[in-house]
């Protein structure tokens, strides 16, 4: 027998998607270990720092579902109403609605240090978490029943299944085999908070230029956080110079449709890549979030597509619990997998395709585009359509997704 700790699952990773999933399981007593190497509430901890999350209807759902929701929204959560998308330099734009969808908001802006905060004492109060921090997981060897996971300490985990949760270009996912493609955009992502002269109101803007798109989503009283695209040359004029020489690109390129600027925190730039991995299943292994796929951040649908991940996954391993199945088993993993491909590869192609979209100046496909835009406008079922999409309506029902925990006894069958 293994003299090593024991749990039924590793999850290797504490950001947002690999806490989201240790909290759901430890709910139905599937005993986790969570291991992750910046302690939670330090400065530099990378999930939780000051950059912000746009949650989608489907994203609060599932923090229902959790438990977690009404602790989010009590602390920081701005709610997006609407979202107004135009092209620089172009006549087409559109208005998309909650109306359209017939819900109380598109989604909710929220810090991600607040996410911090929660799931640390959310992890605290479950006993059947074990929090390994700081620590990492330096190797993965799997056997026909067990899997073993070894830390930087030299401590050994023995679990049924590994849960790799641990971001974009997983050493570990690649050393277990899993091969993925993508490309760079050879682009970054600008991101800063920003004071206006105009109450947001839970209308958002997607303003797309010519080196890339420029949202700035609703962050409570007078106050957007922005995200915008960039060449890579021209990111550190944009961080190392002035604030009003900032502010004044940024009036120029959105106009006055969220007011006159007024102040600007710090700008920190991060880089934007494409890519999936072809599998993300291994022997007694599954790669989840970013660690599986990681897309380009227009329309915010990271973080939301690797939380629906969570709910599909842990849908699966639970109902493997109440059958007394093995919950590492390969051809389990792999209906897991089945089951999110389709959403993996839509959100991939519309995130991909409207950089592309954009990104091409061209007469005929500028005028395609706008008249596009333009049509959404007036189109109801057009505007549904999208929003279901970008909102993650059109996933597979979990049973998290539906607000509901997982050993509710109400949850749909598989």
């Amino acid at each position: 027998m293994s003299l090593n700790k024991q749990h039924d699952v590793i999850i290797v990773g504490g950001g947002l998607v690999g806490a989201s999933l240790a909290c759901a399981l430890a709910d139905v007593n599937v005993d986790c270990a969570l291991v992750e190497s910046t302690p939670f509430g330090l400065d530099d901890q990378p999930s939780y720092d000051e950059r912000t999350v746009a949650l989608t209807h489907s994203s609060r759902q599932i923090f229902t579902g959790i438990g977690v929701w009404n602790e989010i929204a009590e602390h920081d959560a701005t709610a997006i109403t609407a979202i107004h998308v135009s092209d620089k330099g172009h006549f087409g734009h559109s208005v998309l609605s909650c109306t359209d969808v017939g819900t109380d908001a598109l989604g909710f802006v929220v810090p991600h240090r607040v996410l911090g905060k929660v799931f640390y004492q959310q992890i605290q109060a479950r006993s059947a978490v074990t929090l390994y921090s700081p620590a990492t997981a330096t190797t993965i060897d799997p056997s026909t029943e067990l899997s073993t996971v070894t830390l930087n300490d030299g401590v050994k985990l023995d679990a049924r299944l590994v849960v790799i949760a641990d971001g974009g270009r997983s050493g570990l996912a690649q050393s277990l085999g899993m091969r993925g493609r993508g490309r760079d955009y050879r682009q970054q992502a600008l991101i800063a908070t920003l004071t206006t002269d105009r109450d947001p109101a839970g209308l958002a803007f997607e303003r797309f230029t010519s080196s890339g798109p420029l949202a700035l989503l609703p962050a409570g009283d007078h106050r957007y956080v922005m995200a915008w695209t960039l060449e890579p040359d021209e990111i550190p004029a944009m961080i190392d110079g002035t604030d009003d020489v900032f502010l004044a690109k940024l009036q120029q390129t959105i106009g006055r449709r969220a007011g006159r600027f007024t102040n600007t925190s710090a700008r920190r730039a991060y880089p934007l890549r494409l890519h999936q991995l072809t599998t993300p299943v291994a022997t007694r292994a599954v790669a989840i979030g970013n660690a599986a796929h990681t897309v380009h951040p227009v329309a915010g649908q990271g973080f939301n597509l690797g939380l629906r991940d969570v709910a599909a996954l842990a849908d699966v391993l639970y109902e493997a619990t109440v059958q007394g199945g093995d919950i590492g088993d390969r051809t389990l993993l792999r209906r897991y997998a089945s089951g999110r491909k389709s959403d993996t590869r839509s959100v991939g192609w519309i995130t991909d395709g409207l950089i592309r979209a954009f990104a091409n100046d061209s007469i005929p496909l500028a005028v395609a585009r706008n008249g596009g835009l333009s049509a959404i406008n007036l189109l109801p079922a057009a505007r549904r359509a999208l929003l279901r999409q970008t909102m993650g309506l059109n996933a597979a029902t979990s049973t998290l997704a539906l607000g509901l925990p997982l050993g509710s006894p109400t949850r749909p069958v598989l």
